[in-house]
């Protein structure tokens, strides 16, 4: 039974060492590897992460600090406030 996904023998270091068209510098491994873009995995694990961070923000936001919140009254003493202003709120 012949294979439905064909796979290449050629090494990266085949693929690299291939002379562009245009003539210009061979590319490196690394720079060839880089341009292929994000993998599989890197895009899932980013995504987990992602995840876990949004989920801690928002357990965050919804558990711990709606409790934080306290009002507070004080009483200021401003020196030369016109008798206009005598018990007003800011």
């Amino acid at each position: 039974m012949p294979n439905k996904f064909p796979t290449s023998n050629r090494s990266d270091s085949d693929i690299v060492s291939e002379v562009p068209v245009d003539g210009s510098e061979t590319p490196t491994i690394s720079q060839a590897k880089s341009a292929r873009g994000w993998s599989r995995r890197f895009f899932l694990r980013s995504l987990g992460y992602g995840t876990a961070a949004a989920a801690g923000v928002g357990l965050w936001g919804f558990q711990f600090e709606p409790y934080w919140l306290s009002v507070e009254h004080h009483d200021l003493a401003i020196p030369f406030l016109p008798q206009a202003m005598i018990g007003k709120r800011l």
